[in-house]
């Protein structure tokens, strides 16, 4: 019926009819076409996001490991370290001292970035390099007993003349000699990071411009963040990046040496 009802119009309004269907039907065409296009490319800028985030993981894995090994090694060096804890007699504590700065001086020198090596003893005092003896001692405290060793996240320390965005590690010093339940723990091991120590040098990845990538610790302490807006210590600006009027594709991943996150923002607009 309909059919019939076509052939009697006007052959010029027949082809104006089929003109506009030829058109509709290409610009579906074409509709379908660039959202595909789209989606492919959202897909492979999502799968490069997330190679980046495991590129970051596996820096800051390497380099945690490093700091583990050099926590372990001084907390049991038994000819400087050990020696220096159970010392009892003052004018013995006094000659090793000398001693054990030289080696905190050199161990402090095997990995770019270690800006203070720090023993608080049981008592609560501090042998270091640099930092504040007080704010040391105080963050001992905080480290697990049970670890053999902890990254409590970013910290503010005095240096002279200045405050500094740290990352702390540390761990319990035990007696490699002496097993006893009541004296078998020395102290405390505390390793005082350059914040950006764990991926490199301050600039980890190559991203678009407009990229946004900000890594906290485990307390949801800003320890990096390439974002002006955002300072550290801060939370990651989840309310901004997460809304429903969000201009970012959003990728995130658990930074499982520090017990943080991962979180890399790319602007929709690079994306397409």
């Amino acid at each position: 019926m309909k059919l019939s009802y076509l052939k009697k119009l006007p052959i010029m309004l027949q082809l104006s009819l089929l003109g506009l269907f030829i058109v509709a039907v290409m610009l579906s065409i074409m509709a379908a076409n660039y959202y595909s296009a789209i989606n492919v490319v959202k897909r492979n800028n999502s799968d490069y996001i997330k190679g980046v985030i495991s590129q970051l993981n596996q820096s800051i894995s390497a380099n945690s490991k490093d700091i583990q090994r050099i926590i372990e090694t001084v907390a049991y060096n038994g000819q400087t370290v050990q020696n220096y804890l159970t010392a009892t007699n003052l004018a013995q504590k006094v000659e090793l001292f000398s001693q054990l700065k030289a080696y905190l001086s050199d161990m402090a020198g095997m990995k770019s970035g270690i800006l203070d090596i720090a023993l608080v003893e049981k008592n609560g005092a501090v042998s270091n390099l640099l930092a504040n003896t007080d704010q040391l001692a105080a963050i001992s405290r905080e480290i697990p007993r049970n670890n053999l060793s902890y990254f409590l996240g970013l910290k503010m320390i005095g240096f002279p003349y200045h405050e500094t965005p740290v990352l702390v590690a540390g761990a319990p010093i035990y007696s490699i000699t002496d097993f006893d339940a009541d004296k078998n723990e020395l102290g405390t091991l505390l390793l005082v990071l350059d914040n950006r120590l764990l991926f490199g040098d301050g600039k980890p990845v190559n991203l678009p411009e407009g990229a946004l990538v900000y890594m906290d610790d485990r307390n949801g302490r800003l320890f990096y963040t390439n974002d002006d807006s955002s300072n550290l210590g801060e939370p990651i600006p989840k309310d901004k990046l997460l809304n429903p009027n969000s201009q970012y594709m959003i990728q995130r991943e658990a930074i499982p040496d520090l017990g943080g996150e991962i979180v890399i923002a790319m602007p929709n607009r690079v994306l397409l």
